[in-house]
């Protein structure tokens, strides 16, 4: 038998069911709390999700906020130890364990593919129901912790990798620090009226030249200043 999705009598496997979640400490309203204020690079971005009214509106703050560029990296094991915190509550787990041997599957209608299967293309992966049953069967086996041992693992596998990045990153700044730059090929005000004749004819500030040098389209005046400019950054060039 299939339970092809989390609906109705079955809405206590959503991630949108209320139920109590810890994660670092921290007690969330749902696991869709939990896993969308993990996003957050922010402690007010983190706390304006977590304290959304609903599952649905966490979703959809957690969407508008900026992104920490590794979540990707991550968030399968996080979604487990969400889980795993989620199912700590004993009705929960034995209603989990009772939805043995059947397969669990995250049908869904709003076309996610990676959690769930989309219900009207019947494409997706599914992670979210072949967790369940992981966490289900370590729970029968009793080993359902052995989920934090593997996840701190990882998480120390991620923190090396990003601290060995920095390292690299702060070698490389050492060592380019001590090399002699080039010459600046930067304009001062007074160049600017020196290489470009156009610009007595009508600019008198420096902001209204660099916005006229900027613009790759606009008046013959602004379209001959640019001509100067780079005339004289080329001429430059060739000097040094």
């Amino acid at each position: 038998m299939i339970i092809g999705s989390f609906n109705a009598r079955r809405r206590w496997l959503s991630n949108f069911y209320n139920s109590k979640v810890y994660f670092k400490n921290r007690e969330y309203p749902s696991v869709e709390h939990a896993y969308q204020a993990a996003k957050a690079t922010n402690e007010p971005d983190r706390r304006y999700v977590a304290t959304a009214p609903g599952a649905e509106e966490a979703r959809r703050r957690g969407r508008s906020i900026p992104c920490r560029g590794d979540f990707d990296s991550f968030k399968e094991w996080l979604m487990l130890q969400l889980l795993h915190s989620k199912f700590k509550n004993p009705s929960l787990r034995k209603q989990l364990v009772a939805t043995h041997p059947h397969e669990l599957i995250h049908g869904n209608m709003h076309g996610d593919e990676f959690w769930g299967i989309n219900r009207r293309t019947g494409d997706g992966e599914n992670k979210l129901g072949k967790q369940l049953m992981l966490l289900r069967d370590l729970i029968r086996e009793g080993r359902d912790d052995s989920v934090l041992l593997i996840a701190q693992r990882k998480e120390k596998k991620r923190a090396l990798r990003k601290d060995n990045r920095q390292r690299a990153v702060a070698r490389a700044k050492a060592a380019n620090a001590d090399k002699p730059k080039p010459p600046s090929m930067r304009m001062t005000w007074d160049e600017k009226k020196d290489a470009c004749p156009s610009v007595k004819a009508r600019f008198r500030q420096p902001k209204r030249l660099d916005r006229a040098v900027l613009g790759l389209k606009g008046s013959v005046v602004k379209q001959q200043i640019r001509k100067e400019t780079l005339e004289w950054l080329g001429k430059r060039k060739r000097e040094t």
